[in-house]
């Protein structure tokens, strides 16, 4: 088995929580960092891991998971499979998702990806492209052009 080094960046309500939790030395947890440090380790990831608890509707998405994408990092999410991360994840072919109110499930997938590096090339790659889309000014200003076209054309029909 290759050892595996995990990363946590930033903090949140659970920090204190999740940092007294960690009994391994292969888990780091830095905080908030700042730029230099935050694109050295995103530059050196191979899995990213977006997380929520699984309680009641999910609806809203972390930045976190625009920033992995626009680095092309595959992304694991422990989230609710009926969350809008899911959907994007999905969607985008960015990653794996597995139901965060089954801690077991996170461990297990991340194991049988790190076993696949075509598949996790394939998924940064979908997840890079999805960014560049999705997530870039252009592509909003594309997908918001599109729409106002859209409207127009209905309009223009509709009077007709």
């Amino acid at each position: 088995d290759t050892p595996i080094d995990f990363v946590i960046t930033g903090s949140g309500v659970a920090a204190a929580e999740v940092r007294a939790a960690i009994v391994s030395e292969r888990v780091t947890m830095l905080g908030v960092v700042d730029d230099g440090r935050l694109e050295a380790e995103l530059q050196a990831a191979t899995v990213a891991l977006v997380s929520q608890r699984h309680s009641g509707a999910e609806f809203n998405i972390p930045s976190k998971i625009m920033n992995f994408m626009a680095y092309g990092l595959p992304i694991l999410a422990a989230v609710n499979p009926g969350s809008e991360v899911a959907r994007i994840v999905g969607r985008s072919g960015a990653g794996w998702v597995v139901d965060s109110s089954n801690p077991d499930a996170f461990p297990r997938k991340l194991a049988e990806i790190l076993r696949t590096p075509q598949e996790l090339e394939a998924r940064g790659c979908a997840a890079q492209k999805y960014a560049r889309l999705h997530f870039s000014q252009e592509g909003f200003a594309k997908q918001f052009e599109d729409v106002l076209t859209d409207v127009l054309s209905s309009l223009s029909h509709s009077t007709t």
